[in-house]
């Protein structure tokens, strides 16, 4: 694999450096300060640059199929680099998006970009990381892949991934995950996969029929609360909001054959169910997965709404 280590320099860059080659990798190493790489000039690409300039980031990236990164601030973290890491994040994903030519290119079979990703995390596993940064990775380049593939390919994502990767993609932060854990272990939280029923009323508390992952039969759980937190109903011709009766009523909007979302143009412009554009109306949020696969995290909503704040503005120059 063609793979770009960042934080090459570091303790544990330099180790992921030597392992790389150990393992036939061909590896490019974007640093500061090239000097301190000389032991390997000869065995490696080096080149100079900032990890925080996205230019140069994508430069660095392109024509690759992985990115490993060690990079981080000297422990412990001084005033000045308490915010390194949220640049570092904001440079390295905008310079994502214009590459992963590897799984690009992988578009044309769902089989063969499952088998991609899966050997992308594989090979990174190997020199150390973590396989979460790929999915980090793919993550950004997911409105790319979800549009290039063909529409049989979509239908048997959705039928088969969808739920997978729903699970896969979020990454909580550790404090919260070492919350959860602790939680567990003390018998507080229990997690419990399968598909509820139904939900009835008895006795001044509710009765929740249930099926476990796997299983055939009903399991029955009564508690005092049921919190829906599952979002919206992403199939709007069931949906029961009244805004998104009224609008698909109208005609002024339509649903995605994949039951995944809102139909949208450019900016999120609303398509109507003659398949043209609105001048007027936009849709931000969720829904937006129907175009883009993935549209539910904080920072992939601002991306959307700063496109659309700059599309507005910029119409009215």
């Amino acid at each position: 694999m063609k793979l770009v280590i960042l934080g090459a320099t570091g303790g544990t860059g330099l180790e992921l450096v030597r392992q790389a080659i150990e393992h036939g990798h061909f590896v490019t190493a974007l640093v500061r300060s090239p000097e301190r790489l000389e032991a390997f000039r000869n065995r490696i690409t080096i080149k100079q640059g900032d990890v925080l300039n996205s230019t140069e980031l994508e430069q660095a990236i392109q024509n690759h199929d992985a990115v490993i990164s060690a990079f981080g601030p000297r422990v412990p973290v001084s005033k000045a680099d308490e915010h390194l890491l949220e640049q570092f994040a904001v440079a390295l994903t905008g310079a994502m998006r214009g590459s992963g030519e590897g799984l690009l290119a992988s578009t044309h079979s769902l089989k063969n970009l499952l088998r991609a990703c899966r050997t992308m995390a594989h090979e990174v596993e190997k020199l150390g990381g973590d396989w979460r940064e790929v999915v980090a990775f793919i993550r950004s380049l997911a409105p790319s892949l979800w549009r290039q593939l063909p529409e049989v390919e979509r239908r048997r994502f959705a039928r088969h991934l969808h739920v997978h990767w729903d699970i896969y993609r979020h990454r909580l932060p550790p404090q919260l995950m070492a919350r959860i854990e602790t939680l567990r272990r003390s018998g507080k939280l229990k997690v419990m996969a399968g598909r509820i029923q139904r939900v009835i009323a008895r006795d001044h508390r509710l009765q929740v029929s249930w099926r476990p992952r796997g299983g055939d039969s009903l399991s029955t759980l009564t508690v005092d609360t049921v919190v829906n937190a599952t979002g919206p109903n992403y199939a709007i011709e069931r949906s029961v909001d009244p805004l998104l009766i009224l609008l698909r009523e109208a005609g002024l909007v339509s649903a995605d054959a994949l039951n995944l979302g809102i139909r949208t143009g450019r900016f999120g412009a609303c398509l109507d169910v003659q398949g043209r554009a609105s001048p007027h109306l936009y849709y931000l949020g969720p829904m937006l997965r129907a175009d883009h696969l993935d549209a539910t995290a904080a920072a992939e909503l601002r991306d959307h709404a700063e496109q659309l704040a700059d599309h507005l503005v910029s119409a009215h120059l």
